[in-house]
């Protein structure tokens, strides 16, 4: 079983209504123009893919809109980044594991049980997202870092496992809009290609 944490969209959800319906708008008239040139093939294929990206913003589930404006939107944008870094979040630390809040409640998970953790990014267009799988017993969960105590938690799990790279995430922005799928931490200490082979 594996769960992934809600996106949070830091913009007026009229915009994306305003972007999609103007996409559409412009990919009709396109359809409807006489002429079939490279321009028209080139503007039908960037309107629909703004119509599809926005209908994604839209219509996914896992999408919480905030208003930039809104006082949670602030406590991201304008709050202290050493607040920020240091914010347990989602999570309440223990000695011996954590309990992460997910959409449906609270779960204890033990450090000693953690078998695996990834560290990835995701290529959102224009700008990247960092994201840790934690493969834990025979379940897993995904975190981003828009998920509040993704820096408290990166640096716990420094803590907990010293011998994992210290600067794992800073190795994984670069280079931009690649995945880089990296192995941060596995308790056998195998390698990410016997780990894929077994």
């Amino acid at each position: 079983m594996s769960q992934e944490m809600s996106k949070t969209i830091y913009r007026k959800k009229w915009q994306s209504i305003l972007g999609l319906l103007v996409s559409m708008v412009a990919l009709i008239i396109l359809l409807l123009s006489g002429e079939n040139t490279t321009i028209k093939f080139v503007g039908i294929a960037f309107c629909l893919s703004i119509a599809v990206y926005e209908s994604f913003q839209l219509l996914n589930p896992r999408h919480k809109w905030v208003d930039p404006d809104s006082e949670e939107s602030i406590y991201t944008n304008d709050k202290d980044f050493n607040q920020i870094y240091s914010d347990e979040g989602i999570f309440d630390y223990q000695d011996e594991g954590f309990n992460i809040q997910f959409e449906d409640g609270k779960q204890f998970i033990y450090w000693k049980d953690i078998k695996t953790i990834y560290a990835y990014k995701r290529d959102l267009y224009t700008y990247d997202e960092l994201n840790l799988q934690i493969d834990y017993e025979n379940s897993s969960f995904k975190i981003s870092e828009n998920i509040k105590g993704w820096y408290k938690f990166v640096e716990k799990i420094k803590e907990i496992y010293p011998n994992i790279r210290q600067d794992f995430d800073i190795q994984l922005m670069f280079p931009a809009f690649e995945q880089n799928l990296t192995l941060v931490y596995d308790y056998k200490n195998r390698g990410i290609e016997e780990i894929q082979n077994n």
